[in-house]
């Protein structure tokens, strides 16, 4: 005898239980009264042929049993209030959950859906739903069974359950709350992410070698923490590859490392391309529908506010993101030669290309997950958290810069028609020109290729050009003033208007009276086209100029007084400022010369003797003789190259006029530090950069010597500490903090020990040499590195430090100290 229970509305319990023996009439009582779901007087009668139930009741239900006959099944549904546990009210979640469960089951010829009126808070519905909706998607529900011999037929039980739950809420409890039905349609999400990762997995498990032990879904379930996995019970049976001891330790080989950054890559697609897909499908499902929504893009145009981060488009789900791109992009390009493929151990070029035509879908992704992060920090309370407007301004600043890099990237890997579709996507007028130009010059390269291209391949060649200008054409009727604008910008910067460039600016300001662009204009060419020191200044100025001038027309037009901002022109003005500084400090120590060649020879004898020494580092003696060059020229300096000259001349005395002096010596590395605030650089290279410099600093002078106190007092140990360049640029740090403590957050003070266990090289920094020149530049990276572990080691540098930090704070308070009792001594005096 088996007994399950199902219950709907409020008072009706059903009873379904395989029938005793006809002759059994006491097992047949004691099975109803064994259930005691309602109060039920049973009068039984031996009748030929059957039994009869006579009953009481409000309700009835007839139930007809195999073998036996037919029975009614009635409730009392008795007013007086019951204290049998029978009787006890039936919670909403379990309600809810016979309706999903049972209630929608085929043939099914129950209502579960109870017409009768009962009153619930939206809170109780809130918590009925969520509670479900998670033991759902966490296998957690007693409805779903835990195993299935298909894991794909579990997650689509799953699924089935999920959108039974939200049609069944629409129907029977809505209209619901927005952020319900968001989070419901979040959770969703997930499980089509999984539904799609697993097509994916088992797609990976088909191809996957005989010799290859574990794939990359198995290696990374054995690394999961243990918070974020279950683990296998052997003694239930429970058996899992992905949670087995890995007893072998060895190493992947470049093949396993290679396939596994594949996989990782095709995974990842796969669930976010999904539950974007899901959205934008299922949100009229989910009551959604009104929401307006990207058609491009399929992520919400607005209505952020009230809404929390989705799992989508949380800051660590973005920056593994973008890894993850970084990651596929380095690996793909290292791999891409055919000569470098193949072989015992190697990734197959199938691999490789299969990597490279799947990166566009991955940065169309990652780009969908940026912007929408960007929209919702838009919308946020910012005078409540002013920490996601900075962090809104900081996407906006460099997420423009870092997408077209990875369009460039794509390009150079032959994907010149994919990124061209990604920007068209994206509506990147600059990237579309680039974009476009490379297209020609990869056709033409490759029909170079051929010494003597057929006439198929002339006429190919042809059609492809035709092809590319016909669509470059159409450009100016599809984005209209956009494209025309970025047309002209490119061919201004590229000089293909003449003689006419330069001047154009004269006729927006005289024929158009338009500041704005003239600003624009010279801003463009003082920066990307302009190489000479002198006339970048000059352009700088009068860019800046125009900016004023473009504000305050639009003041007087709008009776408005907005905040004419000119900071950027300052920064770039000061950034030349510390070159015209570097330059003056330099040119002392030369003399007359004959030549720039002479001038440059000079420089280099006088500059270069000790800190990089020919056979020390000479990778980064070619950096300062570089960097040199360009300065003696009066070429204007990258930010990069700057640091460079700044971080590795010798530190020598000025030999000019005292009054002249441009406070070079002793400040090289907080000038340094000054060039990363004030030049445009990539955001993923600021922290490599920053590390170098404090590298050099702390390496300037022999803690070994300084370290041997023997015989000395503690007048001459203090006084050779002040001496370092170290010491300096602490001092140089607190006294910039003293005078903007707005920027104290922001400008971080690293130990000795954090600079030297810190990537020596990262790959933001490598972008910038040549393939050939990487190796060198490591190598003496990574001996600067080897210097300044021995000073921590054995030069106690990291017990120095900490005595630096003090005696650079209190020297700058003793100078603040002093300026003001000498301003106030001479305001007495007044």
């Amino acid at each position: 005898m088996s007994l399950t229970p199902f219950f709907f509305g409020c008072k009706l319990p059903i009873v379904t239980a395989s029938a005793p023996n006809r002759n059994e009439d006491s097992s047949f009582i004691a099975f109803l009264k064994l259930g005691r779901l309602c109060r039920i007087i049973l009068r039984a009668v031996q009748v030929t042929g059957g039994l009869s139930l006579i009953t009481e009741f409000q309700y009835t239900v007839p139930e007809s049993i195999q073998g036996f006959g037919i029975i009614r099944v009635a409730s009392t549904a008795s007013a007086r209030p019951s204290e049998e546990p029978e009787e006890v009210k039936i919670t909403l979640k379990s309600r809810i959950e016979q309706a999903i469960f049972y209630g929608t089951l085929r043939h099914n010829p129950l209502d579960l859906t109870s017409t009768e009126q009962q009153t619930c808070s939206s809170e109780e519905i809130e918590e009925a739903a969520l509670s479900i909706s998670h033991e759902i998607l966490s296998s957690s529900s007693k409805y779903i069974p835990k195993a299935s011999p298909s894991l794909d037929q579990h997650l689509k039980l799953r699924a089935k359950a999920l959108e039974d739950l939200v049609l069944h809420l629409q129907k029977r409890y809505g209209p619901l709350p927005r952020l319900l039905k968001w989070r419901l349609l979040w959770g969703a999400e997930k499980l089509a992410a999984a539904q799609a990762m697993w097509k994916v997995q088992e797609e990976i498990m088909r191809r996957k070698p005989k010799d290859r032990k574990e794939t990359y879904w198995e290696q990374l379930l054995f690394f999961m923490a243990s918070d974020y996995r279950t683990e296998a019970d052997e003694s239930k049976g429970e058996t899992d590859l992905g949670h087995k001891e890995v007893k072998e330790d060895d190493f992947l080989s470049e093949y396993e490392m290679v396939e596994n950054i594949r996989e990782s890559s095709d995974l990842w697609v796969a669930g976010f391309e999904a539950a974007y897909r899901f959205r934008e499908d299922n949100a009229p499902l989910y009551g959604l529908g009104d929401e307006i929504f990207d058609p491009q893009h399929g992520i919400l145009k607005s209505g952020y506010k009230d809404l929390p981060e989705a799992w989508t488009i949380e800051q660590r789900t973005v920056r593994m993101g973008e890894c993850l791109l970084q990651l596929v992009y380095d690996t793909t390009l290292e791999w891409w030669g055919l000569s470098r493929t193949g072989g015992a151990g190697k990734p197959s070029r199938k691999t490789v290309i299969h990597m490279a035509h799947a990166m566009p879908k991955e940065l169309d992704l990652y780009q969908r997950m940026f912007a929408e992060r960007h929209a919702w920090l838009m919308e946020q309370n910012h005078e409540e958290n002013p920490k996601y407007l900075e962090q809104a301004k900081k996407m906006l600043k460099w997420g423009q810069q870092s997408r077209r890099d990875y369009f460039y990237r794509i390009a150079r890997l032959g994907l010149v028609h994919e990124a061209i579709d990604l920007a068209e996507h994206w509506k990147d007028m600059k990237a579309l020109m680039d974009l476009d130009l490379e297209a020609k010059q990869q056709l033409i390269e490759r029909t170079k290729e051929s010494s003597e291209p057929s006439e198929r391949d002339v006429k190919k060649f042809e059609q492809d050009l035709q092809s590319i200008k016909k669509r470059t054409e159409g450009y100016f009727e599809k984005y209209g003033s956009a494209w025309a604008k970025a047309y002209f910008n490119k061919m201004v910067i590229d000089g293909e208007l003449g003689r006419y460039q330069k001047i154009s600016w004269i006729n927006d300001v005289v024929g158009e009276e338009d500041f704005s662009s003239a600003a624009k204009t010279l801003e463009s060419l003082a920066t990307k086209k302009v190489d000479n020191l002198w006339m970048q200044k000059t352009e700088l100025c009068l860019a800046k100029l125009t900016r004023i001038a473009a504000v305050e027309t639009k003041q007087k037009a709008s009776r408005k007084d907005p905040r004419i901002s000119t900071k950027k022109f300052d920064d770039r003005l000061a950034l030349l400022g510390i070159q015209d500084g570097l330059q003056a400090h330099i040119l002392p120590s030369i003399g007359p010369v004959i030549d720039d060649t002479g001038a440059r020879q000079v420089a280099l004898e006088t500059f270069r003797k000790r800190i990089v020494r020919e056979k020390k580092y000479p990778a980064l003696k070619a950096l300062l003789n570089d960097g040199l060059g360009l300065l003696l020229r009066r070429k204007a300096v990258s930010p990069q190259r700057l640091v460079d000259i700044l971080t590795l001349m010798d530190p020598v005395e000025y030999q000019g006029l005292e009054e002249n002096d441009p406070q070079i010596l002793s400040h090289e590395f907080w000038l340094a530090l000054k060039v990363l605030r004030l030049g445009e650089i990539d955001p993923s290279m600021l922290e490599g950069l920053t590390r170098i410099i404090w590298r050099r600093a702390m390496i300037r002078d022999d803690w070994m010597s300084l370290n041997d106190t023997t015989e000395k007092n503690d007048e001459e140990v203090t006084a050779e500490m002040t001496k370092t360049g170290l010491f300096r640029t602490l001092v140089a740090y607190y006294e910039h903090v003293q005078q903007h403590p707005e920027e104290s957050s922001s400008i971080k003070l690293p130990s000795p020990s954090q600079i030297s266990e810190a990537e020596v090289f990262p790959m933001s920094l490598r972008k910038r040499f040549r393939e050939n020149e990487i190796e060198l530049v490591l190598r003496d990276l990574e001996g600067e590195n080897e210097v300044l572990k021995r000073y921590v080691e054995k030069g106690r540098l990291e017990l120095h430090y900490g005595g630096l930090l003090k005696m650079a704070q209190a020297t700058v308070r003793a100078q603040a100290d002093r300026a003001g009792d000498e301003a106030a001594e001479e305001a007495e005096k007044t």
